[in-house]
């Protein structure tokens, strides 16, 4: 039994972006409930050494890609 690219890859990131968009939309409210300007969140880092959010959300859509 063969078992192509597609099968094991496709279904990881769907799942994985669509986590990021659930993470994503409770970030908004986050944002909203805290009043916080949503614009910030995208250069937030959460320690020192970590890409900030922007590139992190690239990363995942190019690794998607």
């Amino acid at each position: 039994m063969s078992v192509s690219l597609y099968e094991v890859s496709i279904p990881i990131f769907t799942l994985t972006l669509s986590n990021l968009s659930a993470i994503l939309d409770k970030a908004a409210s986050h944002a909203e409930a805290k009043k916080v300007d949503p614009k910030t969140l995208p250069a937030v880092r959460l320690i020192a050494d970590m890409l900030p959010l922007s590139s992190q959300i690239q990363i995942a859509c190019d690794t998607a890609k």
